[in-house]
């Protein structure tokens, strides 16, 4: 992919946005600014998890925002989301990423300083994540739907299983990136943001713990269900074998056909027999009648 670098210049400061999956390229970009190694290392790692961490010229912030289309299967933290790197000072913001994120590469848009910006970057990151949860919210009660009103019991446990991973991963990622912004000293004036990008992000932990808990109920349930059913099939065949194994000895008794059993030559014998096997499962039938089996 070309590297792009772009740079917006404010009234006290500047934003340098770089869109590129080149190591080198990043490490350029980064290092003849004089940020940190250690930083500029984490930067190109795949998969980092949030973090926030400060050295002498500059704070550097890792956010990740979500990217897994709904119809794939993903489990693991970087098919869910992809990183946004930030480095940033009072004068000088540089964000780097790998994927196309709209609200980096869009319109221009106007900051009164570095905080402004990053507080629009964090509540882009955060709103990645809104509509995710509404369709999580909904494939869940899709499934219960599914499961207790269709009449049909049979689900897939693949899909929940991958339900399940993508909104642990979400509800993590969104505590840390809590954890990160309280970490930030923004100026007061920025405290009524703030305070709303944290209550966002406590909706939408609470939105995927909702889900995960349905999740794993349901999972519960169609365990149970199918527990049930397996209960069901084993105890018709018990009811069948009850029946059949007294019918099955008394026919396998006169099937020996030894020359002195009376009974074979006895003008009513086939009828007798009939009649002895047609009692004995009305008595099995009553015995199980009795006991509420049947």
């Amino acid at each position: 992919m070309e590297e792009i670098s772009l740079t917006y210049s404010y009234k006290n400061f500047t934003w340098t946005d770089i869109l590129s999956q080149e190591a080198e390229y990043i490490r350029a970009a980064t290092q003849e600014r004089g940020f940190d190694d250690h930083f500029v290392q984490d930067s190109l790692t795949v998969g980092h998890l949030p973090k926030i961490e400060s050295s002498d010229n500059c704070t550097f912030i890792i956010l990740r925002g979500y990217t897994c289309d709904k119809d794939d299967n993903c489990t693991t933290v970087e098919d869910l989301t992809n990183k946004v790197a930030i480095f940033f000072t009072e004068k000088e913001l540089v964000s780097i990423h790998r994927f196309p994120f709209t609200f980096l590469r869009g319109e221009k848009r106007e900051f009164a300083s570095v905080f402004e910006l990053l507080i629009y970057l964090f509540k882009k990151v955060i709103a990645s994540y809104v509509e995710p949860a509404q369709w999580q919210s909904d494939q869940i009660d899709k499934l219960e739907e599914f499961v207790f009103l269709s009449g049909r019991k049979k689900i897939s446990l693949s899909t929940l299983y991958y339900q399940k991973q993508e909104t642990r991963l979400s509800r993590k990622l969104l505590a840390m990136t809590k954890h990160i912004l309280t970490q930030i000293d923004f100026p007061k004036k920025y405290d009524s943001q703030v305070e709303d990008l944290k209550d966002r992000i406590d909706f939408l932990t609470l939105q995927y713990e909702e889900v995960l808990e349905d999740a794993s109920s349901l999972t519960n349930v169609y365990m149970s269900i199918t527990a049930q059913k397996s209960n069901d099939v084993m105890k018709l065949l018990t009811i069948f074998s009850a029946f059949f194994l007294p019918i099955t000895f008394i026919a396998g008794l006169y099937g020996m056909n030894f020359h002195n059993m009376p009974e074979l030559r006895h003008p009513y014998g086939y009828y007798a027999t009939l009649s002895l096997m047609v009692i004995v499962c009305l008595v099995i039938y009553q015995w199980f009648k009795r006991r509420k089996i049947i």
